[in-house]
């Protein structure tokens, strides 16, 4: 659990209204702290308005805090996607690959290929694997369904054999083939 610094000032802050509270009793327990005393700060709080409202406010400030640090102990923070690949692990300990690498990896392979114009490549690492996202232009005349699965199979043997990273999706979004034209 990470808290912002705002969340950790507020933490700050109701630890020590709450070490003052101990402390207050444990002053009373040992007696330093006398019934008329309490007695008086108690009837304090009910004398007048202007007290009454201070009284009220404080008390709005701190269930209003308690609130706010319920919600940041208890809310869900989205872990970053991993940044890695796991190749193996063995006796010795992980091999890891980067993303920038299987990034790279599959650049070279897809700019191999001449009916290839321009694409984007997105890489989404699990424990399983990991998925290619792959936007595409194509060249004229290029029959895309031959042309994609090939890219698929290909691409999958590649990545699989020189990393060591088991692929278990290859989408190809094809955005745009127009045909030659003539004339």
């Amino acid at each position: 659990m990470k808290l912002k610094l705002f969340d950790r000032l507020l933490l700050t802050l109701t630890m020590l209204v709450l070490i003052a509270v101990a402390a207050v009793f444990i002053m009373m327990s040992l007696g330093y702290i006398g019934k008329d005393v309490m007695a008086y700060c108690v009837e304090l709080a009910y004398y007048g308005v202007y007290n009454k409202l201070i009284v009220a406010g404080i008390g709005i400030v701190l269930f209003l805090i308690a609130v706010r640090l319920i919600y940041a102990c208890w809310r869900r923070i989205k872990s970053p996607a991993p940044r890695t690949a796991k190749v193996k692990i063995g006796d010795s300990g992980a091999v890891l690959i980067s993303n920038e690498a299987l990034n790279a990896m599959i650049q070279r392979y897809c700019r191999q290929r001449q009916e290839l114009k321009d694409l984007e490549t997105a890489i989404f690492t699990e424990e399983e694997g990991m998925r290619i996202s792959i936007k595409a232009v194509l060249m004229p005349e290029v029959i895309i369904p031959e042309f994609v699965s090939g890219l698929q199979a290909g691409l999958k043997e590649y990545v699989e054999r020189c990393s060591g990273v088991n692929v278990t999706d290859i989408g190809v979004l094809v955005v745009d083939a127009l045909p030659k034209r003539n004339g």
